[in-house]
């Protein structure tokens, strides 16, 4: 917080043993924070930051779910979606037009022009330096989250056949709506579901629009019967004539 010319006086957490052994850390460095410890099972002693927590998981899930991503991939990546949960959140701007983060640094974050949602899917370049000329010169990963003391447009990216969290700024962006979204069957919905549920809808939207029709308006039905009556009658005359 020094570089931030910013001075913290009071700490207030739960009796946690991570919160005790920051506190420890505090005062072995001779910081001057006064740490207040809620009582046991007393979550209203700090209601303010129990709710935040409440409803930073709500868009911690909400990420997940609507990343797509195979479940075994979203129980991984809980953390990386909560740390860009967290950053997202410090920039929602309230009633006055500011956000916490500019409020607090006077600022916007440099990751700010360059969103993206989470578990997007993109072509990240591979910089192997030597491989044949027959193997891609991409692979898939997936965005999820930016990048501290980087550029704007240097991100992080889960990489599936290693399993391992990477950075580039290389990188070419899939439109969702094209992506392969991977649903676990155990948890999900699977392909052939899926694809009789689509069907379903289709048959019920074709229902709808043929009982629209029934109800059209009376007029435009009587001129339609004309026009129709008009042409019979003009083919039947044809056939005599011939």
């Amino acid at each position: 917080m020094k570089t931030e010319n910013k001075e913290i006086k009071y700490i207030r957490c739960d009796n946690s043993g991570e919160n005790t052994k920051l506190r420890e850390e505090i005062e072995t460095e001779g910081y001057n924070i006064v740490f207040e410890f809620t009582a046991p099972d007393t979550p209203q002693q700090n209601g303010i930051v129990e709710r935040a927590f409440a409803t930073l998981y709500g868009r911690v899930r909400a990420m997940l779910r609507s990343s797509g991503l195979d479940q075994n991939f979203k129980n991984g990546l809980w953390a990386e979606c909560a740390a860009t949960a967290t950053l997202l959140d410090n920039i929602l701007v309230d009633k006055d037009g500011e956000s916490n983060y500019f409020k607090f640094h006077k600022r916007h974050p440099s990751f700010i022009k360059n969103l993206h949602p989470f578990g997007q899917e993109a072509v990240v370049a591979d910089r192997t330096p030597i491989k044949s000329k027959l193997l891609d010169r991409g692979v898939k990963c997936y965005f999820v989250g930016y990048t501290a003391n980087h550029a704007s447009d240097v991100f992080r990216f889960f990489k599936p056949d290693t399993r391992k969290i990477i950075l580039s700024r290389d990188v070419t962006w899939l439109d969702k709506s094209k992506s392969i979204i991977t649903i676990d069957a155990s948890n999900g919905i699977d392909d052939d579901e899926n694809k009789k549920m689509t069907k379903e809808i289709k048959k019920e939207k074709n229902k709808i629009i043929e009982g629209s029709m029934e109800y059209a308006d009376d007029d435009v039905k009587t001129k339609f019967e004309k026009t129709e009556e008009k042409n019979e009658k003009k083919k039947i005359k044809n056939w005599a004539m011939n």
